[in-house]
């Protein structure tokens, strides 16, 4: 179990001189159901100030059942996204797969993950890898 803060500055934005800083509560929750270990995580931001103001961001919640395999492991699992209404911004709703695994390699370690949350209304799906993190992700 973890419970995470972050704090995110933007220290400015294209275009504009406009600043923002975030600050997110994320916690890790790993439990028991269906007979197979899950983890549950939540991330729910709140905006100090910005250009929208003060408030409650978005708010995330993925859920993953976890299979262990000889390779490593995998989970499967719901995810979705809750946009809270907010200075004239109407409040939305994404709910979509998720998905993750690690790779076990000698003894070492190495964690991907994808996942996926649909827009709807927004196009195919997208995908993106950062070179030398080991992590990729994929968008609807």
């Amino acid at each position: 179990m973890s419970f995470n803060f972050r704090y995110i500055a933007t220290p400015s934005y294209y275009g504009g001189g406009d600043t923002n800083h975030t600050v997110q509560f994320q916690p890790v929750i790993p439990f028991k159901a269906w007979g197979r270990p899950n983890i549950l995580r939540t991330t729910i931001g709140y905006d100090v100030d910005g250009p929208a103001g003060s408030g409650l961001t978005d708010v995330t919640i993925f859920d993953l059942l976890v299979f262990e395999r000889p390779w490593g492991r995998f989970g499967v699992g719901p995810v979705m996204q809750i946009l809270p209404e907010r200075n004239g911004r109407d409040g939305k709703f994404a709910i979509g797969p998720a998905a993750g695994f690690v790779l076990s390699k000698d003894d070492s370690s190495r964690h991907d993950h994808a996942t996926v949350m649909p827009r709807l209304g927004e196009g195919p799906v997208t995908g993106s890898v950062r070179p030398g993190s080991n992590i990729c992700g994929a968008q609807c």
